[in-house]
């Protein structure tokens, strides 16, 4: 297989993975237009959102990438929030009114929703309770990035010996 890897797919040609209208034929064609579009590999990423669009749209991404089709281009999910900085000049496009500190049972739950293909986090580095977040997603096997934040050099330090690699 040759073609780029995208780590974090928000979405593609008006599919957007955190929309609340989101469902598997949604999904499989945004992965079969990446796919055509030169992508071999991709996560489909959920950003920082309420409750109820995690509670809704994990299963159903985690359904359409159970097709065998689709599998073979997609490894898992991303979950890019809501572990994040809820400040200006770090959040970005992110709702930080719905930015969380770090919760090891939150990710538990999100990663049963998405009947375990959660692959990567990102968190901020300097969120209370994010240090032990990072070490509990890599236990459970999920890469950890850094990232909507504004970590100080010491922050960014204790995040990688937690674990963070990207």
């Amino acid at each position: 297989m040759r073609g780029f890897v995208d780590l974090q797919v928000n979405g593609h040609r008006g599919v957007d993975c955190t929309d609340a209208d989101l469902d598997e034929a949604k999904v499989v064609d945004l992965v079969r237009a990446l796919v055509t579009d030169g992508t071999a590999i991709l996560l489909p990423t959920l950003i920082t959102a309420a409750p109820t669009i995690y509670e809704r749209n994990l299963p159903i991404l985690a359904r359409a990438i159970a097709d065998p089709a689709i599998a073979a281009h997609v490894p898992g999910l991303h979950l890019e929030g809501p572990f994040l900085s809820p400040e200006d000049g770090a959040r970005g496009a992110h709702d930080g009114a719905l930015m969380r500190d770090g919760d090891p049972a939150l990710l538990d739950r999100y990663l049963d929703l998405a009947q375990g293909r959660i692959r990567m986090l990102t968190v901020a580095a300097e969120r209370p309770g994010n240090l032990a977040l990072i070490r509990h997603a890599v236990n459970l096997g999920i890469t950890v990035a850094l990232g909507h934040q504004l970590a100080t050099a010491d922050d960014l330090a204790r995040a990688a010996d937690a674990g963070a690699t990207c």
